[in-house]
């Protein structure tokens, strides 16, 4: 079994571990890098590239924007041959940046009530992350409340702007919604599932479900 599979089935337990506790990074540092160096690729893209061939085939439509897309959709092409397709109609959404997040959340597919399961997930390069911190004065950006939390979370995503404010879109539309999935580019991730409401700590009261 190749190094790269390897890696991939490492993630693949790790993103599980991931979804069961919203709001946990999950330390994929190792696996990422293993991926990227068997691959051949630079550790500039490390953690999305990671996720990329551990989520995405032939058969799983995809949709990638922000900086450096164009790169990006090359990399995935090279290496899962997923094809590119809108961003209404990607199973996986894939932003190079936080600023792409916002749109990118608002305009994903988020299912139907007769197959919430065709709803889309978001991946969002982000630059930090860090959770569950023990207060808000630990440089926290947002709380978490919702299933696998225990009461709630305070994580810090980034500094600047509200990362998850696109997922507002989507608020009290259960079970349609879109799941998200948060990476530095070394290859820390958290998940958070549609059912994990957000509160943004710089923006009063704003709740995103």
């Amino acid at each position: 079994m190749s190094t790269a599979t390897l890696a991939s089935q490492t993630a693949f337990r790790g993103l599980l571990d991931a979804a069961a506790r919203p709001g946990t990074t999950v330390d994929l540092i190792q696996p990422a890098a293993r991926v990227a160096g068997t691959l051949g690729e630079s550790d500039k893209h490390a953690g999305l590239l990671l996720l990329a061939v551990t989520l995405l085939d032939a058969g799983t439509p995809c949709h990638v924007t922000g900086p450096d897309a164009t790169s990006v959709v090359r990399l995935i092409r090279r290496h899962t041959y997923a094809p590119e397709v809108a961003l209404e109609d990607a199973r996986f959404v894939i932003c190079t940046a936080p600023s792409a997040a916002r749109a990118a959340a608002k305009g994903a597919n988020p299912g139907t009530l007769e197959r919430p399961d065709l709803g889309a997930t978001v991946i969002v390069s982000v630059d930090a992350l860090s959770g569950p911190l023990a207060s808000e004065d630990t440089g926290a950006t947002h709380t978490l409340t919702g299933p696998g939390i225990d009461g709630h979370h305070h994580v810090q995503v980034d500094a600047d702007g509200d990362v998850l404010a696109g997922r507002d879109a989507h608020a009290g539309t259960y079970p349609q919604g879109i799941d998200m999935l948060l990476i530095t580019s070394p290859g820390v991730v958290m998940a958070l599932p549609r059912t994990t409401v957000a509160t943004h700590l710089n923006a009063g009261n704003g709740r995103h479900a």
